[in-house]
């Protein structure tokens, strides 16, 4: 599925299309989000500012919003990626529950292209699974992305 740039996603198995509108996939197994997006920013966009930015907005009305310093990845030589991750917690009248969440920031140095791959996942979800569905998401992407 292509989003933007000629940058598409490919859904992991039992991922299935949630929305989708310009630039952006949302994709679900019924317990986990994954948010494919595309967008252009500056070239010399700092994509660990940008993962922790972006964790921020998908986290609004959370409590307790934990968020460790994001990650540099070595990689291609054309990109720049970072990857970060949050905990927090949401109340409601039925009480309260952790949420997680992860991304990937990568922005093409060459023309600011930037791929962000977020994932929303719960204490429900099987870690060795989401590892493998995630990468396998943003591997997709990345791809496409190193190409052009």
């Amino acid at each position: 599925m292509v989003l933007a740039e000629g940058i598409g996603v490919v859904p992991a198995p039992l991922y299935e299309l949630h929305d989708r509108g310009p630039g952006y996939a949302s994709f679900s197994n019924g317990n986990d989000v994954f948010i494919a997006r595309v967008i252009k920013l500056p070239a010399n966009t700092d994509p660990g500012r940008r993962c922790v930015d972006e964790l921020s907005s998908v986290n609004q009305g959370a409590s307790a919003l934990k968020i460790p310093p994001p990650q540099p990845v070595n990689g291609n030589p054309s990109l720049q990626i970072a990857t970060c991750q949050s905990s927090s917690i949401y109340s409601d009248g039925g009480g309260s529950r952790i949420a997680h969440a992860g991304g990937v920031v990568s922005v093409r140095l060459s023309d600011g292209v930037t791929v962000i791959g977020t994932v929303l996942f719960n204490t429900s979800s099987v870690p060795s699974q989401l590892n493998q569905d995630v990468s396998a998401m943003v591997n997709s992407m990345l791809r496409d992305q190193a190409r052009r």
